[in-house]
């Protein structure tokens, strides 16, 4: 089971889009994944669920707020059966639109607020209850909050790897700079039992028609550890996508060349993993 948080201090460089994105491309790939939605405005939930959907789950099964909020690592209920595979814990619901079976989520809430309110333990609750999950995932995606919370150290203690969606503009630069900082003192407070690794940066909302993209990807660029060759372009594509609750690759009207950059982001972030014995 691989854990790679989608992380970044600055809001709106489509970290949602690509998490749930990348986890969708795995699953197409007879993967197992999971994505967790580790931000209180839950918009990975809203992507994937519809609301109706949603709600009854956060009423009936609860969320990732409760899962941080139970002192209990103990899962509720696990099963597996020799010719048919499923994965039911609680808080967990698997996704099959568009026949996309092999794709999980726990959805957020709102109430994820309060438990960044009341941090006491926190950080530690996820990566106990994660380590009864690895024999059912290929795969983890967090989806992380654009702030350095409590939420922050949940998600590291929890990620062998960590991936910066950096949208380039003028405040791209501050803002990988202030994620590294993040990682830094997360290593110095806490315990770091994955031993994170920083997978790089990908380059998101790409709309490659001005010089202040390319002065901003060159000093992003000298700072990051690794650059993806594969660039995310700005597409209406992606709106289209989150309206309709569906991968970029099954978007009604998407560009050839949209519908294969995930296949190339994919395949290079797999190359990447490997990198480090993956």
């Amino acid at each position: 089971m691989i854990t790679i948080s989608l992380i970044n201090m600055k809001g709106g460089v489509g970290k949602t889009t690509l998490a749930v994105n990348l986890g969708w491309n795995l699953a197409r790939r007879k993967n197992k994944v999971l994505i967790i939605d580790l931000d209180p405005q839950f918009n990975a939930s809203q992507y994937i669920m519809d609301f109706q959907v949603w709600d009854q789950h956060r009423k009936n099964k609860g969320t990732i707020a409760d899962i941080l909020s139970d002192t209990n690592p103990q899962p509720r209920q696990t099963v597996q059966q020799e010719d048919q595979w499923f994965f039911k814990e609680l808080h967990i619901v698997e996704t099959n639109q568009n026949a996309m079976a092999g794709l999980w989520l726990i959805p957020s809430d709102l109430r994820l607020a309060y438990v960044v309110k009341n941090p006491q333990g926190v950080e530690y609750r996820l990566y106990r209850r994660m380590q009864y999950w690895k024999p059912y995932f290929d795969y983890i995606f967090i989806d992380c909050a654009p702030e350095d919370t409590i939420l922050t150290s949940t998600a590291l203690m929890c990620s062998d790897f960590i991936f910066i969606p950096v949208k380039p503009d003028r405040f791209s630069v501050v803002g990988y700079g202030n994620m590294q900082e993040v990682i830094d003192a997360f290593r110095y407070d806490y315990p770091d039992p994955q031993k994170v690794q920083d997978l790089g940066v990908v380059f998101n909302q790409v709309k490659g028609d001005s010089d202040i993209e390319e002065e901003c990807k060159e000093l992003v660029s000298e700072k990051a550890s690794y650059v993806f060759e594969t660039e995310v372009k700005s597409s209406t594509s992606h709106l289209r996508a989150l309206k309709e609750g569906t991968p970029l690759f099954d978007t009604k009207y998407a560009r050839k060349i949209t519908k294969k950059t995930m296949d190339s982001l994919v395949d290079e972030m797999e190359a990447r993993i490997n990198t480090y014995g993956g």
